[in-house]
């Protein structure tokens, strides 16, 4: 038996496609949480369907039934209420750390996550302690096998990197050639250009994907003393190919 994020594959004794989940909970209650911030900020739910681009009945059953949304309409709903991913999945008791503080962590451990479920990706989402950061780390399962079954290709602000744990994807996107990625293979892209991750084969694709934040691009990184200047530059000496 195989545990992923505490996402359980049954071996072929019990049946391939048999796959249940682990005994911790790690449905997010996104439907409270959210109906909490919106009453917080004075929100009716037709102003919140407004500004977040999703219509009222479905931010009625995100709130009352805890019907999942993509990644792209999470990223709406969480500009609607004027906050960042993460605090979707935190109780409003959580204690956080003001934005601009440094020397911050957040340690994970097998099996925690926050799961979203969609029809496209299960998605847990990751390190959701830490608040205003700049990227939103997820692990994920691909789920459509055609372009037919997963729809209309997504799109949202931002960049995104994603590394193939298990099995076998294949990469869609408006301007490229579709590319098989095979386990350990990994991929970076704009995330404003239309795409989608397809399964493919016989085992089941896990996958590793981290994203920008749009507010938050990822700065060039500099070395910030003079000796670590000097290893990096030991490095790239070490690196140039012989004549």
């Amino acid at each position: 038996m195989i545990v992923h994020f505490g996402i359980v594959i049954v071996d072929a004794t019990a049946g391939r496609n048999q796959k249940i989940m682990a005994a911790l909970d790690l449905r997010p209650k996104l439907g409270e949480r959210v109906k909490d911030l919106r009453l917080r900020k004075r929100l009716s739910l037709n102003e919140l369907a407004k500004t977040a681009g999703l219509s009222r009945s479905t931010l009625y059953k995100v709130e009352n039934s805890g019907m999942s949304l993509t990644y792209e309409k999470l990223i709406g709903l969480s500009e609607g209420l004027g906050v960042e991913i993460s605090q979707l999945f935190r109780s409003s008791a959580d204690s956080q750390l003001e934005e601009g503080v440094g020397g911050r962590r957040d340690v994970g451990r097998a099996g925690e996550g926050d799961l979203i479920q969609t029809g496209n990706y299960d998605h847990f989402y990751l390190c959701n302690e830490i608040m205003h950061k700049g990227l939103v780390p997820m692990f994920g399962r691909v789920k459509s096998r055609t372009l037919e079954e997963f729809g209309p290709l997504s799109t949202h602000a931002g960049e995104e990197f994603t590394y193939v744990l298990q099995g076998t994807i294949e990469v869609h996107t408006k301007l490229y050639r579709p590319v098989p990625l095979n386990k350990g293979d990994y991929i970076y892209l704009d995330s404003t250009m239309p795409h989608a991750y397809l399964t493919k084969g016989s085992e089941e694709a896990l996958i590793l994907t981290v994203c920008t934040r749009p507010e938050h691009p990822i700065p060039q990184i500099l070395p910030a003393t003079s000796e670590a200047a000097s290893v990096v530059s030991r490095s790239r000496r070490r690196t140039k190919p012989r004549r």
